[in-house]
């Protein structure tokens, strides 16, 4: 088994007992919402990645689909926070896998929703964090 270091905590791998048919990423940078893209489908051709770049557009992604089964957000949106985009997700989908990101420390993302928490910019361990959600 390989471990994942994240903040300097050791973590297992994420999982699942699902298999994830989709990927919301939340960011109101364009920047990062191609990178992820980039990141999250270049060594698995079946991710399917949907992307919002406000809460409210997440809010119309959420509503709009039922197979959801991971949600990347960052925690500075534009119109509100990750942790309304998270509390939005975690009750329609409440076995999907929620990680948030945020390139402010002093951001603080809901523990009872969020299962990790990346660091803006990623490091080269966030890489393995970031496979481990479209495997």
């Amino acid at each position: 088994m390989t471990f994942v270091r994240v903040y300097g905590t050791i973590y297992a791998p994420l999982r699942r007992k699902f298999t994830v048919n989709r990927v919301l990423v939340v960011d109101d940078e364009d920047f990062m919402r191609r990178l992820l893209n980039d990141l999250l489908t270049r060594d698995n051709e079946n991710a399917r990645v949907v992307f919002a770049g406000s809460v409210e557009e997440a809010a119309t992604m959420i509503g709009a689909h039922d197979d959801f089964g991971v949600l990347l957000t960052d925690f500075e949106l534009g119109d509100g926070t990750g942790n309304e985009v998270g509390r939005r997700f975690a009750e329609k989908f409440p076995h999907a896998v929620v990680v948030g990101m945020t390139g402010n420390p002093e951001n603080t993302f809901d523990p009872g929703i969020f299962k990790r928490v990346l660091n803006k910019p990623f490091k080269a361990e966030d890489k393995a964090v970031l496979d481990s959600l479209c495997s």
